[in-house]
């Protein structure tokens, strides 16, 4: 919702012959940053049923965790501040813990607009987007963010930020975020999602069969071994390139080179003859 929200504002600020400048900010390690305290108590403001929080609270505080290195393991100690990673609540509990960032952006107006609605601010857990129809604009949101930052243990890293315009914006204006220069950038992935500043289908479904075929031989290097029939349900399941592809605009024809190359693997995991129908 975050990338069809950001590509709909992009294209109606085009259309009106604005620029769009677009911030993906990079929270280095943003779930090990997490304030237990501060979480709690937005899960408790928000109105979620305090024993679920008090569950919560347990599930992480409760814990201890030992570290091995060559062998030697150290002893027991207690987590005292951040959210699982690749854990199915995290991105949940994450986007409630910087959700007052979003709220604090719209309530100063910065940014951009379809028609009363603010888009300026999108975010999904660690996935956070400016948008802005000006430079200026978009410095004034980087120093909200940064001080929202620091008030609440997130670290934001320039250098891995990112910084796209979308439109006939011809200068390149210095932007920092914590000091660092952020460059700009003519791509960029967000939520899976690939962002070009002349973003073609040639260029998506190049990169959807690039993402297909790294996960076909991912999959090959770790399943090739099973049987037919595991394997087959398992391709199923792990090869997948179409991922946001209800955004790509696609015509019958890439759809048709992406099949093929999907059917070209399907028919080497079956073992059949590639002119097999």
């Amino acid at each position: 919702m975050c990338t069809f929200m950001a590509l709909e504002t992009i294209e109606y600020y085009k259309s009106n012959n604005s620029n769009v400048h677009v911030l993906l900010l990079d929270a280095s390690k943003a779930f090990d940053r997490v304030n237990y305290i501060e979480l709690f108590n937005k899960l408790l403001d928000r109105g979620m049923c305090p024993l679920t929080v008090r569950l919560l609270l347990n599930m992480y505080t409760k814990e201890k965790l030992q570290v091995k290195w060559n062998n030697n393991i150290s002893h027991k100690f207690n987590v005292i501040n951040g959210v699982y990673q690749e854990d199915v609540l995290s991105p949940l509990l994450f986007s409630v813990y910087i959700e007052e960032l979003l709220e604090k952006l719209k309530r100063n107006g910065i940014g951009c607009f379809l028609g009363h609605h603010y888009v300026g601010a999108l975010g999904y857990a660690d996935d956070i987007m400016l948008l802005c129809s000006s430079v200026s604009g978009l410095k004034k949101m980087i120093k909200i963010s940064e001080e929202y930052a620091e008030e609440h243990c997130i670290l934001f890293n320039g250098k891995k930020s990112k910084y796209l315009v979308f439109g006939n914006y011809k200068y390149n204006p210095t932007l920092k975020v914590n000091n660092e220069v952020v460059p700009r950038s003519e791509i960029a992935p967000h939520l899976g999602h690939m962002l070009h500043t002349d973003s073609t289908t040639d260029e998506l479904t190049e990169h959807a069969v690039r993402v297909f075929n790294k996960s076909y031989y991912g999959f090959i290097s770790k399943f090739d071994s099973c049987n037919t029939t595991a394997e087959n349900k398992l391709f199923h399941q792990y090869c997948c390139y179409m991922y946001g592809s209800q955004l790509w605009n696609m015509t019958f024809l890439k759809v048709r080179v992406l099949y093929t190359q999907w059917r070209k693997a399907h028919r080497q995991v079956l073992s059949v003859p590639y002119m097999t129908l």
